[in-house]
């Protein structure tokens, strides 16, 4: 019976070590996913503030344009369909920079969550 039970505790023992190991290379793989995805999220974020940049120009020379053309001398709102279209553009823009930095903060917490996993089962692997 002694035999028996030393060799389910040293099974008990080496299953535990494999499963812990594993689960911190899950963990590891799953951080480096994170840390990917977040850096191609603020180039993306980058490269659509670029965008909303150059397209925040072409709005404003298509206002000087179109002022100088229709030759107005007081303020007044501008009907242009080009120009409604840029608008468009531009909030479609600023919306996908919006949803970019919800994701940006959304995997910032699954982050710091998968650190603190990390952190435990190294607690839990020094102890086992």
């Amino acid at each position: 019976m002694n035999v028996l039970a030393k060799y389910l505790n040293k099974m008990t023992e080496n299953i535990l070590n494999m499963s812990i190991k594993d689960y911190r290379q899950y963990l590891d793989i799953k951080l480096s996913s994170i840390e990917k995805y977040i850096n191609y999220l603020n180039l993306k974020k980058q490269h659509v503030n670029e965008m909303i940049d150059r397209l925040t120009i072409t709005l404003e020379n298509k206002y000087v344009e179109f002022i100088e053309t229709m030759k107005i001398n007081f303020a007044q709102e501008v009907e242009n369909i080009e120009i409604n279209n840029i608008k468009q553009k531009l909030n479609q823009m600023e919306a996908d920079v919006a949803r970019i930095d919800a994701t940006i903060s959304q995997q910032t917490k699954e982050k710091a969550t998968a650190e603190t996993e990390c952190d435990l089962i190294e607690q839990i692997y020094l102890v086992a």
